[in-house]
């Protein structure tokens, strides 16, 4: 007998049951995305997004990361706001030139407040929107394909590391992703129905993406591929206002109705940017009142940048038209301020991939973050679901009514794939290759389309009470060998999805720094990628811990660290001579000392040297500034044995100034020549996969050096 097709649409569980396991899953990822970076260093971009969101509620001022989006920054920093925290000084000259590098940690860490809890009351707030992330995947795959099929996209999302990982963080991304999803969803609803309420709400979604990042515009071009897609199918749409009702059926009329519910997203879209910077075009708050001048009169108060810098006036026509926006004044300053920072900073940022380096970026990039950050077991069950939504097709009596049926899923699947495809068609030629979290957006469609796998899981019998028990999520892999209309198919779905789920919590809490076996697993991640992708400077505190269990805590002079990231080693009791970090942690005054034997910490990012005035591999012309420079220094410290030698020294060479200079590069060349060979040797011990660990000799300094 020809076996039954599997059903469009998966029968509903009662929807107690329902709620209480969608009730636990949501308990558990709020516990896995809080509890995970509950003892995590600050990560790289956090500081600057809290203290960014602070000042725009507690002053109207718009100074600080402006290119990261105005909503998600208010909205994590919305608890601080309503306590009672200390902020710089508006005198202090990093805050009147926007040095939100420097105010950001002076204002979490140095003036007296509790940097600690300010952190995770923001992290909370980002939680929240990973939550309502959940939500959407659960209500949109329940809308497609049944309750089942939302249960185990709920559980894939819930547990997928990325997911856990971003929306533990103060960041913008989780933000970002949840109104993405949204957006597609509400511009594919007023195409086929315009209301007042759904105009209304679509409208706020897609505001609220274009104040979440500067990628927004891509929802654009997405709104238009779904439009066209509307155009070419035979459907109507209908419009219910004030009282009166069409349906519009004709592509003429289709596109007239929906130019005008187009015009509605701008205008409402325009008004909640203007609204988010206080209706006021300045970047800066109460202008006239707060610039001085100095003596050659420059303003003290202004942006971290120039305008000429990052939208020259005599630059290409994007420049051009943000220029001729800002004369206009036809969006806040800050808000063109944040546009013209993306694009100039996306033009050619250092990136690392697989041991190679590059600040043009790969194709591959973004393809090979998600085969090494993805568990595979998604990909089985994204593979499962494939196959499962081929066999839903109903089997018609021709051909044709099968295409028929293809294409009506396919259609009313639309926003997914449009989403999916043009999100990726631009990260392909994107050269801003930092981060696998810039994936995130598109992860939501995936498990959505694992979740169609459930339909294996279909019992043989169809009685309402087993297929209640076949998908409850505490059952689900309940006898699936004995009871399964799809036996084989049932037992891989079911381990799949329980695997997925025991490697994330395997994983606890270094959701950040996850890598599947392709990639060897955390341990040799730094090998494939750095940055935000394994390394966000988020690994202090385990640090800090790992040098006390070893007893070298109270031997500081012993202890080497170069890290990554805005937070300070000083805050977690870390005691360590400094090695060249990204942002510098001091001035050198005198000349380098030596590296002696010692447990050299050194964070993935910077062992791998993305972020270098060496970069990339070792070349000639990096070992021929490398010798000069140690050439320099011996002169120098020859030359302190006698003050009048060194007096002549330092006058000749360009005086002090120059010769901190040559420190502060010698010292930056020394270490980078230490990481090119510390790369071919395996580290003595790894801190959750972020900061490795080299127990050096004298001899291995010796040739290292």
């Amino acid at each position: 007998m020809k076996p039954s097709p599997l059903p469009l649409s998966a029968r509903r569980v009662p929807s107690l049951r329902a709620t209480v396991a969608v009730a636990v899953l949501m308990a558990c990822y709020a516990v896995l995305a809080t509890g995970s970076q509950w003892n995590k260093t600050v990560t790289y971009d956090e500081p600057c997004h809290i203290t960014g969101g602070y000042t725009y509620w507690k002053f109207c001022d718009f100074r600080i990361q402006p290119e990261n989006g105005n909503l998600p920054q208010r909205w994590a920093a919305l608890p601080l706001v309503l306590g009672n925290y200390r902020f710089p000084s508006l005198d202090d000259p990093d805050w009147r030139t926007a040095q939100k590098d420097r105010i950001s940690p002076r204002f979490l860490f140095e003036i007296g407040n509790d940097g600690s809890s300010m952190l995770r009351q923001s992290r909370a707030m980002i939680t929240v929107m990973g939550l309502a992330v959940a939500v959407v995947v659960f209500r949109w795959t329940r809308r497609l394909l049944g309750t089942a099929a939302a249960l185990v996209s709920l559980t894939l999302c819930v547990f997928c590391p990325t997911m856990i990982a971003h929306g533990g963080l103060a960041t913008s991304d989780m933000t970002a992703t949840l109104f993405f999803l949204g957006s597609v969803a509400c511009i594919w609803t007023v195409l086929h129905r315009v209301t007042i309420g759904t105009l209304a709400s679509g409208a706020v979604v897609v505001g609220s993406l274009f104040l979440s990042k500067f990628s927004a515009p891509l929802v654009v071009v997405m709104g238009l591929a779904l439009l066209g897609l509307h155009l070419a199918a035979p459907v109507a749409t209908r419009v219910n206002l004030a009282g009166c009702r069409w349906r519009v059926r004709g592509r003429l009329a289709r596109v007239a109705v929906h130019s005008a519910t187009g015009l509605v997203f701008v205008a409402v879209t325009w008004a909640m940017i203007w609204a988010a910077y206080g209706f006021r075009f300045s970047m800066l708050a109460e202008r006239s009142a707060a610039v001085r001048a100095d003596g050659d009169g420059k303003a003290i108060d202004r942006a971290q940048y120039e305008w000429e810098t990052l939208a020259p006036s005599q630059g290409d026509a994007a420049n051009r038209l943000i220029r001729m926006a800002l004369r206009l004044q036809v969006l806040p300053e800050a808000y063109l301020f944040g546009g013209a920072h993306t694009r100039y900073f996306a033009g050619g940022r250092s990136a690392f991939m697989n041991g190679q380096f590059s600040r043009e970026g790969w194709a591959m990039f973004f393809p090979y973050c998600l085969a090494v950050k993805t568990p595979l077991t998604l990909w089985i069950l994204v593979g499962m679901g494939c196959w499962a939504a081929a066999k839903m097709v109903p089997q018609g009596e021709t051909s044709a009514g099968r295409r028929r049926s293809w294409v009506r899923g396919l259609y009313r699947s639309a926003p997914l794939w449009v989403l999916f495809v043009v999100y990726w068609a631009f990260a392909l030629v994107s050269s801003l290759n930092i981060g696998h979290r810039h994936l995130l957006p598109t992860y939501p469609v995936m498990f959505m389309l694992a979740g169609a796998a459930a339909a294996w899981l279909q019992p043989a019998k169809t009685n309402a009470a087993l297929v209640g028990r076949a998908a409850a999520l505490p059952t689900l892999m309940w006898n699936v060998s004995a009871t399964r209309r799809h036996p084989w198919q049932a037992a891989l779905v079911a381990v799949s999805l329980g695997l997925f789920v025991m490697e994330s919590i395997g994983q606890w809490p270094n959701y950040l720094a996850y890598f599947n076996p392709l990639a060897g697993g955390t341990r040799h991640a730094y090998r494939h990628l750095v940055d935000s992708s394994l390394d966000w400077g988020q690994d202090l505190p385990a640090l800090a811990r790992w040098l006390e269990e070893q007893g070298l805590d109270a031997t500081p002079e012993r202890v080497y660290l170069s890290y990554f990231g805005t937070g300070d080693p000083g805050f977690y009791g870390i005691r360590a001579r400094l090695l060249p970090c990204y942002w510098p942690r001091a001035v050198p005054q005198f000349v380098p000392r030596p590296l002696t034997p010692g447990v050299y910490c050194v964070s993935a990012t910077m062992l791998q040297q993305v972020y270098s005035l060496f970069p990339g591999r070792w070349r000639p012309e990096y070992e021929k500034t490398y010798q000069q420079l140690t050439a320099a220094v011996a002169r120098y410290s020859a030359a302190e044995r006698d003050p009048e030698s060194l007096a002549t020294l330092v006058a000749a060479t360009g005086g002090q100034a120059a010769w901190l200079d040559v420190f502060a590069r010698y010292e930056h060349a020394r270490f980078a020549r230490l990481c090119r060979w510390l790369q071919r040797r395996d580290p003595d011990a790894s801190i959750n996969g972020t900061i490795l660990v080299f127990l050096l000799t004298a001899a291995d300094l010796d040739a290292a050096l």
